[in-house]
């Protein structure tokens, strides 16, 4: 029989036990998802890159500009013009890619010929030289096959061809044949530098600057006399230019 004072009591000690054992399973299951909802958090708060893989391995680009052409130190070459053509490039592999590119230069350029009974040179007239570039580049992205904040920089060499068109104008006509500059076919190169903005996957906006050389030949006559011994037979000339252009990414 149980004594009055154990009826009495609230809980037998058999219910106390079951109690605190309730107890404890409840807090440690409420721990358990209390960790697991952390986790969770913690996995979801992930801080995102500033860097994004190009998919693209192709490029197609058309792009306009300007370039403040040197006419030489007999004024005989090209003056500034606005530019213009297209470009095709392919990654090679990581940063490399390979750019064929031809540009277009409606420019004019001063006629020269020499002073009757005396060497020095004057200017007759004007002509157009037009000036077609064909090269082929090296371009290093410095963000590697990536951008960084959706923009990529790069720096760029390329070498090939400038093909002289025009001439043989009214003013070409006042000077005899053997006086008058002839463009011709020369090397031409360029070093430089620009950025690629990433609008979207397929379509990015391109700038680019750089320093364009080519060489001049001078007409033999303008080398003879005695001011003609301290003209240059030949002339390598430095052109800067500037030019922005839309790209399609495949």
């Amino acid at each position: 029989m149980r004594c009055r004072a154990c009826r009495d009591a609230p809980f037998t000690r058999t219910e106390v036990n079951v109690k605190t054992s309730l107890v404890r399973h409840l807090l440690a299951t409420a721990f358990s998802v209390s960790v697991l909802a952390t986790a969770g958090s913690s996995a979801a708060q992930t801080i995102p890159s500033a860097y994004r893989f190009i998919e693209t391995g192709n490029a197609a680009s058309v792009f306009a500009g300007h370039v403040w052409a040197d006419p030489g130190v007999l004024d005989l070459g090209p003056t500034a013009a606005v530019y213009f053509g297209a470009r095709y490039g392919i990654r090679v592999t990581g940063p490399i890619v390979l750019e064929a590119e031809i540009g277009y230069m409606p420019a004019t350029r001063a006629v020269r010929d020499t002073v009757p009974a005396d060497t020095a040179l004057r200017t007759v007239g004007e002509a157009d030289q037009r000036v077609l570039l064909a090269t082929a580049a090296l371009r290093f992205n410095i963000t590697g096959p990536r951008t960084y904040h959706g923009v990529q920089p790069f720096l760029r060499a390329a070498g090939g061809v400038a093909i002289g068109l025009g001439g043989g104008g009214a003013a070409d006509e006042q000077v005899p044949a053997d006086l008058r500059f002839d463009f011709g076919t020369t090397f031409a190169t360029q070093i430089g530098a620009g950025i690629e903005w990433f609008a979207g996957r397929t379509f990015t906006f391109r700038v680019d600057g750089g320093v364009m050389l080519w060489e001049y030949d001078t007409p033999l006559p303008f080398l003879f006399g005695e001011e003609g011994l301290n003209r240059p037979g030949s002339e390598w000339t430095q052109h800067y230019s500037l030019s922005a252009g839309l790209v399609l990414r495949f």
